[in-house]
């Protein structure tokens, strides 16, 4: 779960709105360097006076591989589809990421 708070400001007026992330995901664990991920996200727009409403939602996979201790890299198909705005267009999105993982120094005794 991610909670999101957003602001639009146009000319001297300023609109802000909140966006509730559900995210459920999946990585199997294999003895190989390379996992695949599917995950499910649902964005839920929070907006004051007003009922929740189901924005879109994101269906993705891929997959994640550990080069090393140190370094992870990760590459993600993202199909985005409107729920709430049906006459937004479906969005396919490649997702490249890097995560550097620091190793924590062991305490002595």
């Amino acid at each position: 779960v991610r909670f999101e708070e957003s602001f639009k400001v146009d000319g001297t007026e300023m609109d802000s709105w909140h966006t509730l992330r559900n995210r459920v995901e999946v990585e199997l664990d294999l003895d190989t360097d390379l996992r695949p991920v599917l995950s499910v996200e649902l964005h839920s727009l929070l907006a004051e006076y007003r009922p929740v409403l189901q924005e879109k939602l994101r269906f993705c996979g891929g997959f994640t591989y550990k080069a090393s201790k140190k370094h992870v890299y990760r590459l993600l198909y993202i199909n985005q589809l409107p729920i709430q705005y049906l006459s937004d267009p479906d969005e396919h999105i490649i997702s490249l990421g890097y995560q550097h993982r620091v190793p924590r120094k062991k305490k002595k005794k």
